[in-house]
């Protein structure tokens, strides 16, 4: 396998007369890989154009060259003026920047850049800037230069706290609130001061908190932090941010927290809102379902009724709720059924879930509204609460929603989300996991399946071998038959994990075989070739099995950068064809990937292949139906891009737009646009795109399945 180090000489010799349209690559390999000294690129700066500075100062940037950036910031200032010489100084040395940054600040769009690397002068400048202004004009400088100084908090925390308690605007604090999280991590006790000083209530009332600032500050205790008790309270105000940092808060002190939020309001005749409800311990959850309750203005509203009925304990709830259940109403019904599913949900009790399932089984002959609405709620429980007991009625249950006249698609597709849970969270039971694949069956067929998750996030380590124990029968049997949409679903849920396994990769690669349809080998060609260990080797072996694989944009890219040495063969050699490159279709590569790192004579065969096609006129045809526009791509493009032809005057780089090229039809075009395989028809060849509508000569994107449109 290739690796196509850059030679220093023919480097150096691209720099001092290489064509233009090459020599932003030479650039990018002296600062880079190269490592090379300022001296040839001194030269090229005098008299560079401007694209060619551009990519110069964004290898400088990228690379983090320190020393070319101090060396030539000041020749780039003398010459091409401060906004060019302002794009070096976020990679500076400190001493430059330190001398330059008073004079070229103006000409930054942002100090963001220069405070992620040089905190203590930007905090310094801030503190400058800040000292004499008040006001209004205080506001306006927080909003420029907020997100330069919170961008040294990563770094100077300590230092950022303090230049917020001296100059922070007085009715809000600056953004990104994202960096608040990060200084609540070194100081919780200031920044809640920051948060909680008088003028700012209003404005923390109606703010949407970061999740990570809330972490940080609801898992302390509220003894530990003074000033928690006021932030709560003001979030009252607004029942969302309340109910989040509640969530966030540890359960043992969520009571504590709910108590001191409402402590100065009257709540005599107030309806305490389901969001927080929802997150409240179960003993504080009884005592404000039990108050709610009692309300006159609750004892007059069934509806109100029959919902804060749902929050009391499964043995206090379920006699009402099922009750209610048997209404005349169907919609009323349909309301009962959602809270005695839920109430039984809520208190973590397995034994009330195996209650409420025994109580679906009456839903055989119901509407299908209230059917659907009493399986979203079933869908919605955690699946630990599900015993293997439980798969015979699940069953019933799946046979009743599947066989009813009046059954819709989304009831249905509420017991293949259900299924999915099950499988996701329950793959220790062999009941289960059988049940939730006869559901897939039942429901979808035996070639699809839903999506299951991030599977991986549920497990602990080397429990996804458990996983795919679990499903191992379904997924071999399912492959006998050719079908291996079981297959690609658990291969996504589990991602990375699924690199671990042996026997799954060896089904995966069985998918990539000839005999299956090209749908197929092309999804199992894109799992197979994630993992970055054996992606070389693996590659080698799809293109041994179908040479067309090369069309798929998976396999193109790891050859231009796994497996170089693939592609003296793949250019040199007759088109592919097959699966992917039906017969009388002319493959056209797709757009290299580091070709930094291609041989010169990889580069040779690219731009030879892509001039062949771009040659091919093809026949004169029918009035209306143009050439692709692609042609031009490959005439112009091809050859500036590695370095063997002139670049056209308007290019600026072969992956930007090209904003006054015209195609065939005389209206602007882009590269991208253009057709990526030729259809023969004769003697020469012509792309098969369809004439555009009656009185337009603007053609329609192709009208072949096997061409498709150019670009990543």
């Amino acid at each position: 396998m290739q690796t196509g180090p850059f030679d220093r000489e023919e480097v150096l010799a691209g720099l001092g007369g290489g064509d233009s349209g090459s020599l932003g690559l030479w650039v990018w390999a002296w600062v880079g890989p190269l490592q090379g000294g300022p001296e040839p690129l001194l030269a090229l700066l005098a008299d560079a154009p401007e694209d060619t500075r551009r990519k110069l100062y964004r290898a400088i940037r990228r690379r983090r060259r320190t020393d070319l950036a101090d060396e030539f910031v000041d020749q780039v200032r003398e010459r091409y003026g401060d906004r060019e010489a302002a794009s070096l100084l976020p990679v500076c040395g400190e001493a430059t920047v330190t001398r330059l940054l008073p004079e070229l600040g103006y000409a930054l769009d942002s100090l963001t850049a220069i405070a992620r690397h040089h905190p203590d002068l930007v905090l310094e400048l801030a503190a400058g800037e800040l000292a004499p202004l008040s006001g209004d004009e205080r506001d306006q400088w927080w909003s420029r230069g907020g997100g330069a100084v919170l961008a040294a908090a990563e770094r100077r925390p300590e230092q950022t706290l303090d230049l917020l308690e001296r100059y922070a605007p007085s009715g809000h604090l600056p953004h990104p609130l994202s960096a608040y999280g990060l200084l609540a991590k070194t100081d919780p006790v200031r920044v809640l001061g920051l948060l909680t000083a008088p003028r700012r209530a209003g404005w923390v009332a109606g703010t949407h908190l970061p999740a990570a600032l809330l972490d940080r500050l609801a898992r302390m205790a509220p003894v530990d932090l003074p000033g928690l008790p006021d932030l709560v309270r003001r979030l009252s105000r607004n029942v969302t941010a309340l109910a989040r940092l509640l969530a966030a808060a540890p359960p043992r002190h969520r009571a504590e927290l709910f108590t001191l939020a409402l402590s100065d309001v009257d709540r005599s005749r107030e309806l305490t809102n389901e969001a927080i409800l929802d997150v409240l311990p179960m003993s504080q959850r009884t005592a404000e379902a039990r108050r709610v309750l009692a309300l006159e203005e609750v004892r007059q509203d069934e509806r109100l009724t029959l919902h804060y009925t749902g929050y009391l304990p499964w043995s206090e709830a379920e006699p009402a709720l099922l009750a209610a259940t048997r209404s005349a109403d169907a919609d009323d019904r349909a309301r009962a059924w959602r809270q005695l599913v839920r109430c039984a949900a809520r208190s973590d009790d397995p034994a009330a879930v195996r209650a409420v399932v025994e109580h679906l089984l009456r839903l055989r002959n119901e509407r299908d509204s209230v059917r659907g609405a009493a399986f979203a709620a079933l869908a919605r429980v955690p699946g630990r609460l599900l015993g293997d007991e439980l798969a015979a009625q699940l069953d019933r249950l799946v046979t009743d929603g599947v066989e009813a006249r009046d059954s819709s698609s989304e009831t249905l597709s509420q017991l293949t989300t259900l299924a999915a849970t099950v499988l996701r969270e329950r793959f220790d039971s062999p009941p289960l996991v059988g049940w939730a694949r006869h559901t897939f069956e039942r429901v979808l067929g035996d070639d699809r399946v839903p999506d299951l998750g991030h599977l991986a996030s549920w497990l602990r380590r080397g429990q996804e071998a458990q996983v795919f124990e679990a499903v191992r029968g379904w997924l071999v049997d399912s492959a006998d038959r050719a079908k291996y949409a079981p297959l690609f679903a658990v291969t996504r849920a589990l991602g990375r994990r699924a690199h671990q396994l042996p026997e799954l990769q060896a089904l995966l690669a069985r998918a990539v075989g000839r005999d299956n349809l090209p749908w197929v080998a092309r999804t199992a060609v894109e799992l197979w070739l994630d993992d970055r260990r054996h992606r070389a080797e693996r590659v080698g072996a799809v293109l041994r099995e179908d040479p067309s694989a090369v069309a798929l944009d998976t396999v193109w890219q790891a050859v231009c950068v796994r497996r170089r040495d693939l592609l003296d063969e793949i250019l040199g050699g007759p088109p592919p064809t097959g699966r992917f490159v039906p017969g009388g279709v002319l493959w056209t590569p797709g757009r290299p990937v580091l070709v930094r790192h291609w041989e010169a004579r990889h580069r040779r065969a690219y731009v030879d292949r892509m001039t062949v096609l771009a040659a091919d006129t093809g026949h004169s045809g029918s009035p209306g139906r143009p050439r692709c526009a692609g042609r031009r791509w490959c005439r112009t493009t091809a050859g500036p891009w590695f370095g063997t032809g002139p670049a056209p005057p308007t290019s600026t780089s072969p992956s930007r737009r090209w904003p006054r090229w015209r195609g065939p039809t005389g209206r602007p075009t882009h590269w991208r646009s253009c057709c990526r395989t030729w259809t023969a028809t004769g003697p020469g060849s012509r792309c098969t795109r369809r004439p555009g509508p009656p009185g337009s000569s603007r053609p329609r994107r192709c009208g072949n399945g096997s061409t498709r449109r150019g670009g990543r």
